[in-house]
């Protein structure tokens, strides 16, 4: 899967370029495109379609929670090639699904899912692998992400945060 909505900052033209070399190998690249940039949407389909048909598929139609992350599920590898801070929530769910996360190192969500004991990758390195050091991702890492976000998202966590939530607005 690539990035996250129909945003440039997803840099979806570039990731495809990336994934070319692979063009041997059966893959499907998924790009949820159902919000954002219709023009850059537009444009990133028809780029997909040129290079790919219809390995390339584009997700327009939104989808309620339950079902994205049914579909996040189905994902392989997820590459969040973004310049910013963008994406959060798919690349938690990702994690915790036991999916191989990429995304780029320079950006502040680098150290902040490293810092918590992640194993993700960097998205930039891709030109650099083959196909079987991009798909590779030990049981180890998968079953190491899905246990913080296990740790990290309980339910007595949810309730603490939402506890600190509304005193502040009381105050």
């Amino acid at each position: 899967m690539i990035g996250n909505s129909a945003t440039k900052s997803n840099r979806h033209e570039e990731v495809l370029n990336w994934l070319s070399k692979y063009s041997d190998k059966e893959i499907t690249i998924y790009m949820p495109l159902s919000y954002g940039d219709s023009e850059y949407r537009n444009r990133i389909i028809r780029i997909s379609k040129e290079k790919y048909g219809i390995s390339a598929v584009p997700i327009v139609q939104y989808m309620n929670t339950l079902s994205y992350v049914k579909f996040l599920s189905t994902m392989d590898i997820g590459i969040i090639n973004c310049n910013r801070q963008q994406g959060m929530g798919n690349i938690l769910f990702l994690l915790a699904l036991g999916k191989k996360v990429y995304i780029r190192r320079e950006t502040t969500m680098w150290e902040s899912y490293c810092s918590k004991g992640y194993t993700i990758f960097d998205a930039a390195k891709i030109p650099e692998l083959t196909y079987e050091q991009f798909i590779h991702f030990t049981s180890k890492d998968k079953e190491k992400n899905e246990n913080i976000c296990d740790q990290t998202f309980t339910y007595e966590q949810y309730i603490r945060e939402w506890n600190d939530f509304l005193e502040a607005i009381n105050r």
